[in-house]
């Protein structure tokens, strides 16, 4: 039942966007988070980001394979995950927590790894709820194809925070 209304919900959302306003939206984020991360990838060394662009793509390939073949409902973590982030989010605003910096790059590449396998479930469930409605299985892919793009380079970075070596 909770997730049919979670569908719900999220259908009502994408119904009032458009096709087009839902790439535009997508291509936006990939244009603002590529002007951002280049920034990024000044400070670190290049064999550095090489080395850990690979190592993400490891742990994100096995989390999204774990989300989609896994016949567990990953559901419940919804509330943990969620939880995370916030805590996440208000880490950046609290002076002196550089101090954690390492152990809040870890949770954030738990954070991250969990939402992979979560929003790779969710992606499967909206296939099957949306197969046969061509235009909300096109919005639903162009949302979810940014949900893997925001996991995926939330998991880069917090890896890059923890394990990459910075430019001299």
């Amino acid at each position: 039942a909770t997730g049919r209304r979670r569908m719900q919900t999220f259908s009502r959302r994408i119904e009032k966007m458009s096709v087009a306003s839902a790439q535009a939206l997508f291509m936006g984020y990939s244009v603002l988070m590529g002007i951002t991360l280049s920034s990024w990838l000044y400070l670190f060394q290049l064999t550095s980001v090489i080395l850990i662009f690979l190592l993400t793509g490891l742990y994100y390939g096995a989390l999204a394979a774990y989300g989609h073949f896994t016949n567990r409902s990953l559901a419940g973590y919804k509330s943990i995950l969620l939880s995370g982030l916030i805590f996440l989010i208000l880490s950046l605003f609290i002076p002196g927590m550089t101090a954690f910096d390492s152990m809040i790059s870890l949770f954030g590449i738990a954070i991250s790894l969990g939402y992979t396998a979560y929003d790779t479930q969710r992606i499967r469930e909206f296939y099957y709820y949306y197969s046969g409605y061509p235009d909300m299985m096109e919005k639903a892919s162009i949302f979810s194809a940014l949900q893997l793009y925001m996991d995926f380079i939330n998991l880069f970075l917090y890896l890059l925070r923890f394990l990459g070596r910075q430019r001299d």
